[in-house]
């Protein structure tokens, strides 16, 4: 069974419908909730990489993404899920990521020369 992170800061409905439509069988949960009752695990997101680590930090939800990747289980990020799979994000100022992706997330220079 897939497990879909709801972190609050995600728009999981396509992918749930998708999921649904392909007869996949899946459980939308908490990171803190998540197990090895799942086999794979999807991270949604559309937000703020530091204000989605702090949700994650706080909850728990980042160790037991963590245990879960330890397991060697397949995890994809989407969007925002996958930014936070990096070593650091810059969007906020420098915020530690799950750090499963060596690297940094640099935030876009929006200013106009």
């Amino acid at each position: 069974m897939i497990g879909i992170i709801d972190h609050t800061y995600s728009n999981i409905k396509s992918i749930c419908n998708s999921l649904t439509f392909l007869k996949v069988p899946y459980q939308v949960i908490s990171a803190e909730n998540l197990s090895e009752k799942f086999t794979k695990l999807i991270i949604p997101g559309v937000g703020n990489f530091s204000k989605t680590m702090y949700n994650l930090n706080n909850s728990g939800g980042k160790e037991k993404i963590l245990e879960f990747s330890k397991l060697k289980k397949p995890i994809m990020g989407i969007c925002l899920g996958m930014q936070i799979l990096a070593s650091y994000g810059e969007e906020s100022g420098s915020t530690e990521g799950l750090n499963l992706i060596p690297g940094t997330v640099k935030k876009i220079n929006t200013k106009i020369n």
